[in-house]
């Protein structure tokens, strides 16, 4: 197969297909999609190389993501503060489902068949655990002779529907019948709305590359700043956010940042939403860690797996920020949507398109 993600053509036959003929496939094309009205709530990773093409293997690396979610019987209270949990039971929610997504990098030489066989195994493996496949997206690049397989597994914390304002406008498009019992009409909030980001650029996959290329980065970074990277991940929650965004402004749209980093989660957001955007890119949240790690590695932060992040569209972006920021999270309004399709990347005297999703960083060559 030609180099790069696969194209539209081989996912539907060799991913979609498959999935949905196991039945439990319920993502989009590559990227991680919306969970209406659901928020994540914990999650785990596992990745690695297959040798040769090893089915069983690639099971066991799928196993392993969905069973550290059940490492301790506390696992959801562990990873979610107590404050996170009362802003989600006043909104009436309760632990939800267990859903996946999973990340294929293919050598060249891999022919589609074997992808096929391979989504087929891991189908049949989420129906055995009781699982959603929520995103799986495949790639070919010529830095890897073997498959490299990563499963991101996490479990869900769902909004019922006698919390409309969260379930209707939660995460996720807007749900007809819940716009209806809260009195929310169709206002796609698009033109002149401010773009809002809650957390920081990379956060989840600074802490992945951490621990991939361990001992590649020690040698690079003191102890204490790779200590500080590894602390990173301990806040990845985004229910408090996603109550208080909602309570200041009801129609607000949220999008989680997931695979493919925060340009993903803007390509995908307006995309829903029919319109543009003008952001700058010196605006958005990001840690030093993130960048001096992304730099010694050749990655690109911007497309750096960033579960626990969310994108906002609101009409005043000060005033949620302050309330945000009063609650002790970090958050930025980075720009603005547009009229239009055009979607635009601001860097000081430079603009540019925003580029369609690709590969995770994670997996990119470097």
């Amino acid at each position: 197969m030609r180099r790069g993600i696969v194209s539209q053509a081989v996912y539907e036959r060799s991913i979609e297909r498959p999935l949905s003929a196991a039945g439990v496939f319920s993502g989009g094309a590559g990227h991680c999609r919306d969970l209406s009205g659901r928020i994540l709530a914990v999650h785990s990773t596992a990745s690695g190389a297959v040798d040769g093409f090893c089915l069983p293997g690639a099971e066991m690396i799928f196993d392993e993501a969905v069973n550290r979610l059940d490492e301790t019987p506390d696992c959801i209270q562990k990873r979610m503060p107590a404050s996170e949990i009362s802003y989600a039971e006043e909104a009436g929610a309760g632990c939800g489902m267990t859903v996946v997504s999973v990340s294929v990098l293919l050598p060249p030489d891999m022919e589609e068949d074997g992808l096929k066989k391979l989504v087929q195994r891991l189908g049949q493996e989420a129906k055995k655990a009781g699982v959603e496949v929520e995103a799986f997206s495949a790639s070919v690049s010529g830095s890897v002779l073997n498959p490299v397989i990563s499963v991101s597994a996490g479990r869900t914390w769902a909004f019922e529907p006698a919390a409309p304002a969260m379930q209707s406008a939660g995460i996720g498009s807007i749900a007809t019948e819940f716009m209806e019992k809260s009195g929310l009409t169709d206002d796609r909030m698009s033109e002149g709305c401010d773009l809002l980001m809650v957390g920081t650029c990379g956060a989840a996959g600074t802490a992945v590359l951490l621990r991939s290329f361990q001992e590649r980065l020690s040698g690079h970074f003191p102890a204490g700043f790779l200590k500080g990277a590894e602390r990173m991940e301990e806040n990845l929650l985004t229910v408090r956010a996603a109550a208080l965004i909602r309570t200041e402004e009801k129609q607000a749209q949220l999008q989680c940042i997931g695979e493919g980093g925060v340009f993903s989660a803007m390509w995908t957001l307006c995309g829903r939403l029919s319109c543009g955007m003008d952001a700058d890119i010196h605006l958005i949240p990001i840690r030093q860690e993130t960048i001096e790690i992304c730099e010694a590695l050749n990655r690109n932060p911007y497309r750096l797996y960033g579960v626990g992040d969310l994108l906002a569209t609101v009409r005043s972006g000060e005033a949620v920020l302050r309330k945000l920021e009063k609650e002790g999270l970090e958050a930025a309004v980075i720009g603005k949507l547009t009229k239009g399709p055009g979607r635009y990347i601001r860097n000081r005297d430079i603009t540019r398109c925003l580029e369609k999703p690709q590969c995770d960083a994670l997996f990119e060559e470097g």
